[in-house]
């Protein structure tokens, strides 16, 4: 018997074949065969728009940050509402907790500009806070990322103006418009 199962993962085409002796002892059982398969990764039609993810742990304040981008195009450059979830946790990863929303949330709107493969995305307005489901709460600072943007991925720097100082961030493509 010939058992065909075919998967698609992001940049790769795994095709696995598992095929199968009968039942007559005399002929041993073959292994299952794996074939990876190249295909092009799907892009967006344009370079910007779209929704963009970060996740980084931040030594100094003992915490992650989540920014999720959502870019549009407007007439002079991108239009873009941004979300900041600030979570418990250490090195290994975020912190468990038993309630929800497990994040101090902070929802703003902004601007984007290409200028050949530099991004900057910046924000003009903070539009409300949530606070953590403990109470936890604290203030923000605008954001401003800016870097090089190479297909699907952003790797900028932060400069709010306040604690982040050149922090780092690698935002990666997880949707198209």
């Amino acid at each position: 018997m010939t058992f065909l199962f075919i998967g698609i993962g992001i940049g790769v085409a795994a095709i696995s074949v598992t095929l199968s002796a009968s039942r007559d002892d005399s002929r041993p059982a073959q292994t299952p065969i794996a074939v990876s398969i190249p295909v092009e990764r799907a892009t967006c039609d344009d370079a910007v728009a779209g929704t963009w993810i970060a996740d980084e742990y931040r030594r100094d304040h003992h915490d992650w940050i989540e920014h999720e981008l959502h870019a549009a195009r407007a007439v002079d450059g991108y239009i873009v509402e941004h979300t900041a979830r600030v979570r418990s946790g250490d090195e290994r990863g975020h912190a468990a907790m038993g309630c929800a929303p497990d994040a101090i949330e902070f929802d703003t709107v902004g601007r984007a500009t290409l200028d050949g493969d530099r991004l900057r995305v910046w924000g003009t307005s903070l539009l409300t806070t949530r606070a953590r489901c403990d109470g936890t709460t604290q203030t923000y600072d605008l954001d401003s990322f800016s870097g090089t943007l190479a297909g699907e991925t952003f790797d900028s720097v932060n400069n709010d103006g306040n604690t982040a100082v050149n922090r780092p961030y690698h935002f990666r493509r997880i949707a198209c418009v």
